[in-house]
């Protein structure tokens, strides 16, 4: 879980002209950032080779 000392920590290191789309977007990144630690923690991660197919498929595709 995200903290408030964490979401603080990083609104205070935008610069001072930041917009409030800015600083949600900034919110958004942390909580993608935490479910991924979260899923690699889990195991639930794909290795290179596995994405390697992944994307020779999609371009297939194209």
């Amino acid at each position: 879980m995200i903290t408030k000392t964490q979401i603080l920590e990083s609104i205070q290191a935008l610069p001072e002209d930041v917009t409030a789309d800015d600083i949600i977007e900034n919110i958004i990144f942390l909580k993608k950032i935490e479910r991924s630690l979260e899923q690699a923690k889990k195991g639930e991660t794909y290795s290179l080779d596995e994405m390697k197919q992944m994307v020779d498929s999609w371009q297939k595709r194209a």
